[in-house]
């Protein structure tokens, strides 16, 4: 896995993602800069077709479930263009938080791993990162509220 360098609306940009650790692994590498080989991208099935977003958080999951492990190469770095307006930002966490509730019915033993210390830290809490929150907040309790029956029923495992 690689550095996912941002460029556009300085406020969005400097936000960074919202890293989750899952046995020492950051799983939120971005599928954007990460690379598989062939054989164990096939034998986990590939991305899940029902994800909204998060299917990369879903795939390395999966991956270190199944003995592989993250490596992190800071030389290894692309460039992306972070939303420019308000609405693309605000729409952007509202799915982004919508892909964590999916993640949620289908890794529930995983959840337990996770450490809020390790998701919520204060020193990078900042007016847009409280409007991301807010937004993804919205978006998890879309997917709880109309979602969940739907998709506990078609998420492959």
């Amino acid at each position: 896995a690689g550095r996912a360098i941002a460029m556009g609306y300085q406020p969005f940009e400097k936000l960074g993602r919202i890293e989750l650790f899952f046995d020492d692994f950051d799983v939120t590498y971005p599928s954007v800069n990460l690379g598989y080989e062939k054989s164990l991208f096939l034998e986990l099935g590939g991305f899940d077709p029902i994800f909204v977003t998060a299917e990369d958080i879903d795939l390395n999951i999966r991956a270190v479930i199944h003995g592989a492990r993250i490596d992190y190469c800071p030389d290894c770095i692309i460039y992306h263009r972070a939303r420019s307006t308000v609405v693309g930002f605000v729409e952007q966490a509202f799915w982004n938080g919508f892909g964590r509730k999916q993640l949620t019915l289908k890794h529930v033993n995983v959840w337990s791993h996770f450490k809020a210390s390790e998701i919520f830290k204060p020193e990078i809490i900042n007016f847009w990162y409280i409007i991301r929150g807010v937004s993804a907040l919205f978006g998890y309790a879309t997917c709880k509220l109309f979602g969940e029956e739907f998709l506990k029923n078609n998420m492959s495992s």
